[in-house]
């Protein structure tokens, strides 16, 4: 039985994934900003709900002091949460390209250096970020998302190289296109007055390739197996459409990185 913190878990990806380690006997500790939204999770046997506001630093280490004093340990961190905006690069207000940074980047890089004490410690320890196959790419009118998950793809590979002599393993989990919670609750920046003719029907397109993909157990199923292998890879690439035209380079980098890892361990 592993201790399973996970973010983001009102909805979509965050909450199938804390009702699967749940069914699999594992202590889970579902967290969100707002509780009240899921508290039928509470009611779950194995899933313990508590708030965390991943871009707050008093409820980061509040969130895990309580983990920490209640179990003892953290075994796994799933690094969930994400807002998005879409709309030209040029034409979103800094307010909202810094706001996904500190949701998708810099709440999940603390929240990482926040458990990792309590792993090295015991010598084990598994990060599992959920990134977006905007991590690999970059789309028009959506770029600044891409560039959050960027960052936190390249964090992750980084760590997962240093964290070596400590038995820990940080890894991602590349979902691409699924309908979840992200795209309805998208910060809203589209400009009537755009001077790019094709953001409103690029963001549409968007939108509709989310339609009907409602089951989120490929993801959930890769969640647990990134949590759990013990020689997971570096990134694990969910989906159809363009997530398959980007496993060539899943593939390739794999190589890449497993070879940058037995570099370093030496």
């Amino acid at each position: 039985m592993a201790v399973v913190l996970i973010t983001g878990c009102s909805s979509g990806f965050g909450r199938a994934a804390a009702l699967a380690f749940a069914a699999r006997g594992h202590e889970t500790i579902a967290t969100m900003r707002r509780p009240a939204a899921a508290q039928d999770l509470a009611d779950v046997d194995g899933i313990t709900v508590e708030p965390l506001d991943v871009i707050d630093e008093a409820s980061r280490t509040a969130t895990v002091e309580r983990v920490l004093d209640r179990f003892g340990q953290i075994d796994v961190l799933v690094n969930n949460a994400g807002i998005s905006s879409l709309g030209p690069a040029e034409e979103l207000p800094d307010e909202i390209v810094r706001a996904q940074f500190e949701t998708n980047f810099f709440g999940p890089f603390a929240l990482m250096k926040a458990v990792l004490p309590s792993m090295v410690e015991h010598h084990t320890g598994r990060i599992v970020n959920v990134t977006s196959i905007g991590a690999l790419l970059s789309s028009g009118f959506y770029s600044a998302y891409c560039a959050t998950k960027h960052a936190l793809d390249a964090i992750s590979l980084g760590m997962d190289i240093e964290l070596q002599p400590f038995g820990i393993r940080v890894v991602t989990v590349v979902p691409g296109g699924f309908n979840t919670s992200i795209v309805a609750n998208r910060i809203e920046a589209e400009r009537p007055d755009t001077r790019y003719p094709r953001a409103r029907a690029a963001i549409e397109a968007y939108e509709a390739r989310m339609v009907g993909k409602e089951d989120l157990t490929p993801v959930t199923e890769a969640i647990l197996a990134a949590a759990f292998d013990p020689d997971p890879t570096a990134r694990t690439l969910i989906g159809t459409g363009t997530a398959e035209m980007l496993a060539p380079i899943v593939a390739e980098g794999e190589k890449i990185h497993a070879a940058l890892r037995a570099r370093d361990a030496e």
